[in-house]
């Protein structure tokens, strides 16, 4: 190659690199970024985490600005020793506690936190709800966060939010598919842990030093978030199709795969209750919803249940409650109370609220009537003691 070749191929290089960085600098000064692609980390107990400290924007129902603390739960920073008179609620779930819709500040975790702060029974105590919320969770990873992280927080009260919309497929893989999680299997009546996840692909590449890198390119550069996020949208648009429903969810269980996801969520559920009577605290496990539940709709909502035959729209609420009954540990079902709410207020609460779907993830007015909800339902059992664990649960 002549030197005029390789001045014009350095040229051109050279030219490339500068856009690439005009570019860079561009998106920077107009704060663009698309966390999806660089909030998570490998983690040994759950399979992935919040990458502690990353901030920029999340695109999705919305485009919202994110904020995860140096212990990687999106929340305000917190001291691990507990304040001196200071009741603190930790919070565990799945992106609907997350909240990555709403601003910190509109979650429920934070209405929970700002209502039970008035609550007479406190007697003047501060009040600290922690959001340990994380995307795409099972009620299996929930367990090991409140085992491995919010302990150490010394939480007097644990709030589990379960969302039936997803939790019971999460928590059977031959149903939910994910090799990239933990999950539980039964055995002999007991529940033994299947951390094989860290033998799957996608954590061994998260682990190993390249994927690192590559992650931390994605962290700090707002153009490759930018190039991914175009991926995404026409890779969406192109395969984009209508989803059936999951009609399996509101009847009694008939297929294997369900019987056995019901059941081992069940067990899951008792394990929590079991490792809050061990640390002598109290246990609230809530319900959430789903959309169709709480369309505002009727008519929305009789259609469903005609195509559903047999289908009840409370039935897995009212199952986990039963079980809290048997178990003696305190269950809320939110769905009814919210469903009541949205049909008299016509109100949408999933889904952005310009677009009145009703489908999604809770938006501003969910939040807000689930964490005001919540709160009260604390506020009236701080007169009871914790109970210890029931017999037989191991």
């Amino acid at each position: 190659m002549s030197a005029a070749s390789l001045r014009n191929a350095g040229l051109v290089v050279a030219g490339v690199l500068c856009a690439l960085l005009v570019a860079e600098v561009g998106l920077r000064l107009g704060r663009v970024t698309y966390l999806n692609f660089s909030m998570v980390v490998a983690d040994e107990q759950r399979g992935w985490a919040l990458r502690p400290g990353v901030e920029g924007w999340l695109v999705g129902e919305g485009v919202v600005h994110i904020r995860i603390n140096s212990a990687g739960f999106r929340d305000r920073e917190r001291a691990i020793r507990k304040p001196p008179n200071t009741l603190r609620v930790a919070i565990l779930g799945d992106s609907m506690t997350m909240g990555g819709q709403v601003a910190e500040s509109e979650t429920f975790s934070a209405v929970v936190e700002r209502e039970l702060a008035a609550c007479p029974r406190l007697g003047g105590r501060a009040v600290e709800a922690l959001n340990f919320g994380v995307d795409g969770y099972s009620t299996a990873q929930e367990l090991m966060t409140l085992r491995y992280h919010a302990w150490q927080y010394a939480p007097d009260i644990v709030v589990l939010a379960v969302y039936t919309g997803n939790d019971i497929v999460n928590n059977f893989l031959r149903l939910d598919g994910d090799a990239g999680r933990p999950y539980f299997v039964r055995k002999n009546g007991a529940l033994v842990l299947d951390a094989s996840f860290r033998d799957s692909p996608w954590y061994r590449f998260r682990k190993a030093w390249v994927g690192r890198v590559m992650s931390g390119m994605f962290a700090h550069s707002r153009l490759l978030q930018v190039v991914l996020r175009a991926r995404k949208v026409v890779r969406e648009r192109l395969g984009r199709r209508v989803a059936d429903p999951e009609y399996a969810l509101y009847k009694v269980a008939t297929d294997p795969n369900w019987i056995e996801a019901w059941q081992v969520t069940e067990g899951l559920l008792v394990a929590v209750r079991h490792e809050v009577a061990k640390h002598a605290a109290r246990l609230l496990v809530v319900t959430l919803s789903n959309g169709i539940q709480v369309h505002p709709d009727k008519s929305r909502r009789e259609k469903f249940l005609e195509d559903c035959a047999g289908c009840e729209l409370f039935y897995p609420d009212v199952r986990i409650r039963d079980l809290g009954e048997r178990y003696a540990f305190r269950v809320v079902n939110l769905a009814p109370t919210l469903q009541s709410l949205a049909e008299q207020k016509h109100m949408f609460l999933h889904g952005p609220l310009q677009e009145e779907s009703g489908d999604g993830h809770w938006n501003v007015e969910g939040h807000r009537l689930a964490g005001h909800l919540i709160a009260r339902e604390i506020c009236g059992e701080m007169d009871r003691r914790p109970v210890g664990a029931p017999s037989g649960v191991r």
